[in-house]
């Protein structure tokens, strides 16, 4: 893909997770396209911060299941 087409680039709402992780990566996406940064700043911030939170639900999830697992003394 050309760096014109990257200028071009708009991800559609539709398309978009529809939970809270999704909910909090598309309000901060808005708000950096709104402020003109960079669409690839904006794409990079916006994926390390998706990263971050899916490796917090990942470490919650699996935290849980060793504790349900783990026998009571």
């Amino acid at each position: 893909m050309g760096p014109l087409l990257d200028v071009g680039w708009c991800e559609p709402k539709r398309s978009r997770l529809k939970n809270e992780i999704g909910k909090t990566l598309g309000e901060q996406l808005d708000a950096e396209k709104a402020a003109d940064r960079p669409v690839k700043l904006v794409r990079n911030r916006v994926a390390a911060k998706g990263a971050r939170l899916l490796f917090r639900e990942l470490v919650k999830v699996h935290c849980r299941v060793d504790t349900e697992e783990s026998p009571a003394d």
